[in-house]
C-alpha cells in the first residue's frame, strides 16, 4: 500500500499531506498546555537552583577554590574545543581531495558522531558557565553579608546581631535572604550608612 502511494505522486500529496494536518491540529491544540508545563517547569527549575546558592551561603563559608578551579577548567575547556573543533570536523565529515576537489563520501554514523558533539560540547561549556555563576551568587552573598554585619553592629543590640545571624543561617531561600536585608536597610536608612556592594566577582 505504501509502495503504491510513494510511487504516485497524487496519492502521496493527498496522503501525507492528510498526515501533516493532522499533526499540526495536534500540535495546534495542545501547544498553549505544553508552553504553559514548559515555562513553569523551567521556571520552577530556576528557582530551585538559586535558592540551592543561597542554602549554600547561609553557611558562611565560601568555597572559592570551586570558583577559581571551576573558572581555570572552563577556560582551558573551551580553548581546547576551540582548537580542536575544526580538526573533528575535518576527521569525521571529510576535507575535498586536491585533485578531484570533492569530498569522499561520509557515512551517517559520522554525521551523528558530529552533530552528537557539537551539541553537547557547548552545553557543557554552558553547564560550566551557569554553575561558576553559582558560585558567584554564594561568594556575593557571604562577602556582603559579613561586611554589612560589620557595618551595622555598632548601630544595633547585640541580641539583634545574634538574630540577624540566626536568621541568615535558617535561610533557605531568596525569600529568606530578602528578609535579612530588610533589617539591614532600615538600619543603614536610619543611621545614614551606605552598605556597598561586593564587586571582587
Amino acid at each position: 500500500m505504501f509502495k503504491k502511494i510513494d510511487t504516485n505522486p497524487k496519492a502521496f500529496t493527498i496522503f501525507y499531506g492528510a498526515i501533516g494536518s493532522v499533526l499540526a491540529s495536534v500540535i495546534w491544540a495542545f501547544a498553549p498546555a505544553f508552553g504553559d508545563w514548559l515555562a513553569t517547569s523551567t521556571f520552577s527549575v530556576l528557582i530551585d537552583f538559586v535558592n540551592a546558592r543561597y542554602i549554600r551561603a547561609a553557611t558562611l563559608e565560601p568555597v572559592n577554590y570551586s570558583f577559581f578551579v571551576l573558572t581555570a577548567i572552563l577556560v582551558v575547556f573551551a580553548v581546547l574545543w576551540f582548537e580542536i573543533a575544526g580538526r573533528i570536523k575535518k576527521s569525521l565529515l571529510g576535507v575535498p581531495d586536491e585533485e578531484t576537489e570533492k569530498k569522499k563520501p561520509v557515512t551517517l554514523m559520522k554525521k551523528v558522531a558530529y552533530f552528537f558533539i557539537q551539541f553537547i560540547i557547548p552545553l557543557y561549556i554552558f553547564y560550566g558557565l551557569v554553575q561558576i555563576s553559582g558560585e558567584v551568587i554564594v561568594l556575593n552573598a557571604i562577602t556582603d553579608f559579613k561586611q554589612h554585619l560589620l557595618i551595622v553592629t555598632p548601630y544595633i543590640e547585640k541580641e539583634e546581631k545574634e538574630k540577624l545571624l540566626s536568621q541568615w543561617s535558617q535561610m533557605r531561600s531568596l525569600d529568606d535572604y530578602n528578609k535579612v536585608y530588610e533589617r539591614f536597610v532600615a538600619v543603614a536608612k536610619e543611621h545614614n550608612l551606605k552598605l556597598y556592594k561586593n564587586r571582587m566577582y
